[in-house]
């Protein structure tokens, strides 16, 4: 075995030990830190608007759909036809 193999044989070991001893200390760090980087998750914003993740913001599909919104506004309370469905928007979440 390497130097390397021997220290790092030397760490987990001594490691091993301290768990062994201390337990509940390592329970609890544990689920403390993952409690703690969990709390991330809770203000990650998602974006799901999927003209705008892969479409170029120049590009020509922005304007024509800026222009297709404005000259065809939707209306989903009456005569509502999914086929005509210009974005995404309430439907797919």
């Amino acid at each position: 075995m390497g130097l390397v193999d021997r220290a790092l044989t030397r760490v987990f070991r001594k490691l091993g030990q301290n768990v062994a001893v201390y337990p509940k200390y390592y329970l609890i760090s544990s689920i403390v830190l993952a409690l703690t980087l969990g709390t991330g998750f809770l203000r990650m914003n998602y974006d799901d608007d999927i003209q705008r993740l892969y479409s170029n913001t120049k590009g020509k599909s922005i304007y024509e759909k800026a222009q297709i919104q404005k000259y065809f506004p939707a209306n989903y309370s009456g005569g509502f036809s999914l086929s005509r469905v210009d974005s995404i928007g309430r439907l797919a979440r």
